[in-house]
C-alpha cells in the first residue's frame, strides 16, 4: 500500500552513483531506475569511462526486483532483488532519491537520482522472468 501511494504511476530516476564495492576499485555508474506501481523495479547501470575521453567498454547491467516504501516521513524507498536481499535504500527528497546505501555500502557524500519527465521502461528486460513481489 505505501508503494502504491508513493508511486501511483511508473516513475523513472536517473543519477550517477559512486563505486560502492568494498575494494573501491571500480568506475562510477550511471543508473536509470524505473519504479512500477505494482512493486517491481527495473534498472540499467552503465559504468562510466575510467579515463577522460575514453568510452566505457562494459555493456550495461540490467537488473530487476521488488521495491517498497515507508509511510512515515521522510519516505524511504527500499529495493530488493528477486531473492529478497536488500539492494538499495533511498530517502525521498523533493523529486529525487538520495542514496542511503547501495549493495550494503553507505556513501560518504550525498548522491541523488533525479526524477525524469519521461518514463524509461527499460524494455531490454521485456520477456524475462518477472520477480514475484507481494
Amino acid at each position: 500500500p505505501a508503494a502504491a501511494r508513493f508511486a501511483p504511476q511508473a516513475q523513472t530516476y536517473l543519477g550517477t552513483l559512486p563505486c560502492l564495492t568494498p575494494g573501491m576499485n571500480c568506475a562510477p555508474t550511471r543508473m536509470t531506475l524505473t519504479l512500477a506501481p505494482n512493486g517491481r523495479w527495473r534498472a540499467r547501470s552503465e559504468a562510466l569511462a575510467t579515463a577522460p575521453g575514453q568510452p566505457s567498454a562494459a555493456k550495461p547491467v540490467l537488473e530487476q526486483g521488488c521495491w517498497d516504501a515507508t509511510t512515515v516521513r521522510p519516505i524511504r524507498v527500499m529495493l530488493s532483488d528477486g531473492q529478497g536481499a536488500t539492494r538499495a535504500d533511498f530517502v525521498v527528497q523533493n523529486n529525487a532519491l538520495r542514496v542511503r546505501s547501495f549493495n550494503g555500502q553507505a556513501p560518504n557524500l550525498d548522491y541523488l537520482m533525479s526524477r525524469q519527465p519521461d518514463l524509461d521502461p527499460i524494455s531490454e528486460l521485456d520477456g524475462s522472468a518477472q520477480p514475484s513481489c507481494n
